[in-house]
């Protein structure tokens, strides 16, 4: 896969939040920052998605508020009313690096509660981009919508995996 997500490093941002900084190529611009927020204390898991499969999931969603977000298309995403909020978020940089979506993955579906972050890098064309996934469901979001390759087994082990 081209463009491929890189995890940075583990870091201290604002002097004291512990997070794993990730750099996420895009093929319009300059890679833009993402983070995960104290990553040893987190139920979460750190789930690199390929952008496409994950995208293909969340059609599926069910819930009436994301459905018809999740079936249209980047041109729209683009003129979302909330969409300069994430332009604004991404342009921060490797300072100020935006949080992960928080993603749910139940009965095979997908719900995104970071909607406009999700759009904003799935409309600039992003390859693949990390998500946090709950247990259990970061094993099936893995399975069928995972880069291939990368260890999402704790934070430390994801952190360690560079594929460039």
């Amino acid at each position: 896969m081209d463009n491929q997500l890189v995890a940075v490093s583990v870091a201290k941002i604002y002097g004291w939040l512990n997070i794993i900084l990730i750099e996420v190529p895009l093929p319009d611009r300059p890679p833009v920052f993402m983070r995960m927020d104290n990553p040893c204390s987190s139920n979460a898991q750190l789930v690199v998605v390929d952008a496409m499969k994950f995208w293909e999931l969340w059609r599926r969603c069910i819930n009436p508020i994301e459905h018809p977000i999740a079936n249209a298309n980047p041109q729209i995403w683009l003129h979302d009313k909330k969409i300069h909020l994430a332009e604004d978020g991404f342009s921060r940089g490797r300072d100020n690096p935006v949080p992960l979506a928080n993603v749910a993955f139940q009965n095979g579906y997908v719900t995104v509660s970071d909607i406009t972050r999700t759009i904003w890098l799935l409309a600039h064309g992003c390859k693949a981009f990390p998500v946090e996934c709950d247990l259990p469901g970061e094993a099936m979001l893995q399975q069928l919508a995972g880069v291939p390759y990368t260890d999402n087994s704790t934070a430390t082990t994801t952190s360690n995996h560079t594929n460039k």
